[in-house]
């Protein structure tokens, strides 16, 4: 039987300041290194894959036995369901553990940090896939409306309390 591996902590807010996946205070790997090595069978390590594309050791190891077995790996792939994209255009995969942990580091953001809200929205990216195929599955404009409000600032609980006072 297989044990899950504890996910390593690392400083989620530090994320804000690297300009690359590289720059983070935790093992990266690039994705096509990852699949080349230990991901079978060996045509996936044919697949031109982008090399811009990174994960973090907590996202590629799941399961006990280190990265020497590689009957493990394949078993136990964890599915993609959050990226960080970096102001240099390299993406991080990231597991669900870091995926929380990067979604509270950008709820506390205050204005007055060192790295203003916006400015780091822009730059590194947290994107969560399933919410990316909902609003593509159901076209929503709604989607990019909230996209957009959020990243001037605006407070989406007070315009839709608003909203809802205007039309009662």
């Amino acid at each position: 039987s297989m044990d899950p591996v504890l996910e390593k902590p690392w400083n989620f807010k530090s994320i804000f300041s690297c300009k690359s996946p590289k720059e983070l205070p935790t093992r990266v790997i690039s994705l096509k290194g990852f699949v080349q090595e230990y991901v079978k069978p060996l045509s996936m390590a044919r697949v031109k894959w982008q090399p811009k594309i990174y994960c973090t050791e907590n996202f590629a190891r799941t399961v006990k036995g280190g990265l020497s077995d590689l009957s493990c790996f394949n078993n136990y792939l964890r599915v993609v369901d959050a990226v960080v994209t970096f102001p240099c255009d390299d993406i991080l995969l990231v597991s669900e553990y870091e995926s929380n942990g990067l979604l509270k580091q950008i709820w506390n953001l205050k204005i007055d940090d060192s790295c203003h809200f916006s400015r780091c929205f822009v730059k590194h990216r947290l994107q969560n896939f399933s919410f990316l195929r909902h609003a593509m599955d159901n076209r929503s404009s709604q989607v990019l409306l909230e996209c957009k409000v959020q990243s001037r600032g605006y407070d989406l609980k007070k315009i839709a309390s608003d909203e809802l006072s205007m039309a009662s």
